[in-house]
């Protein structure tokens, strides 16, 4: 059963599933298009992802049940340094990765017109994690809210992570790209597929 609360509009659907071939119907028995992601460590820890439109405050009922035909599991692939990967998020917006020295490099492109590839815009960037050593003494010790680094990283920030690898999931619904940073840090930076679908947190 999923509930919207809010105004009518196109919503995707989040809902925890078991591992394994499944398939989705509606109130109507009509079959729904979904995707299913499930965490690294964690195999049993599954999400079925799905784009509907859904009515104000209103109940939708769908039925899960398992499949021996059909396999709506993402599969998973490596990112390798030398070896760019694209995940296009529609027709106007595509997203590049890759892995060089210790840095997840990332450009993201914007094309106004997908017909007109030259207008398109490059947003390159690079994603690494580092911190600050936090400063000790003194009557206003550092904090969550009050940023006072020690001597010793006032010139700036010491790497935290390298990232160990870097996997992607490619969909209709659902991309996600997965940095794994240690054996109990994994970052994911995910993007679904449609401008102006909504999600539980609201799609960018």
């Amino acid at each position: 059963m999923v509930y919207n609360p809010r105004k009518e509009g196109n919503y995707i659907v989040k809902i925890k599933v078991p591992h394994g071939n499944l398939s989705i119907f509606d109130s109507k028995n009509n079959k729904q298009e979904a995707e299913v992601t499930c965490k690294e460590k964690d195999q049993q820890d599954c999400t079925l992802f799905m784009k509907k439109n859904l009515k104000e405050t209103s109940l939708n009922y769908y039925m899960i049940v398992p499949s021996d035909k059909e396999n709506i599991m993402l599969k998973s692939g490596t990112v390798e340094a030398a070896n760019p990967q694209s995940l296009i998020i529609d027709e106007k917006r595509e997203l590049i990765f890759s892995k060089l020295d210790g840095k997840i490099e990332l450009s993201f492109i914007i094309c106004p017109n997908a017909n007109d590839k030259s207008k398109c815009k490059k947003n390159a960037f690079k994603l690494s994690y580092n911190y600050f050593i936090s400063a000790w003494g003194g009557d206003q010790p550092s904090g969550v809210y009050i940023f006072r680094p020690d001597h010793t990283t006032q010139e700036g920030s010491i790497p935290f992570w390298h990232p160990n690898s870097i996997s992607f999931l490619k969909g209709k619904i659902l991309s996600e790209l997965r940095v794994n940073l240690s054996s109990f840090f994994l970052a994911d930076l995910s993007e679904f597929h449609a401008s102006r679908w909504g999600k539980a947190e609201k799609i960018k």
